[in-house]
């Protein structure tokens, strides 16, 4: 499983109906997440920035198969008129065929588990 970190980018003027969108998810769409290939997918707000993690096997077949259910495009459709720039949805509300993620360039674990490998 791997771990995925994207950042999304929220108009101000839309940044309560994220937030509360996210708050109050339809119940469906927390299934379809699960069924698309995550494992687990946190939010986390930096003023209007949307910090994404996802764990799952491919971000990008993971966002293929949310896109393609109904429910899924349903909810990019709600979500991506909110945001000023998405690394997974483009502007119409449709996934984006390579999703942006950010670069991991330090993980604690990995560190030290290289360092204890060398004794």
């Amino acid at each position: 499983m791997k771990r995925y970190c994207m950042i999304n980018e929220v108009k101000k003027e839309n940044l309560n109906d994220y937030v509360n969108l996210h708050n109050n998810p339809w119940k469906e769409m927390l299934t379809a997440i699960r069924e698309a290939g995550a494992a687990n997918e946190l939010i986390y707000m930096y003023g209007n920035l949307a910090i994404i993690f996802i764990e799952c096997e491919d971000i990008n077949e993971f966002l293929k198969n949310l896109g393609e259910r109904d429910v899924g495009k349903q909810w990019f459709e709600k979500v991506s008129p909110f945001l000023s720039v998405s690394q997974s949805v483009d502007e119409e509300g449709k996934v984006r065929s390579e999703a942006g993620y950010l670069e991991k360039v330090f993980d604690l674990n990995q560190q030290l588990d290289d360092v204890l490998q060398q004794f």
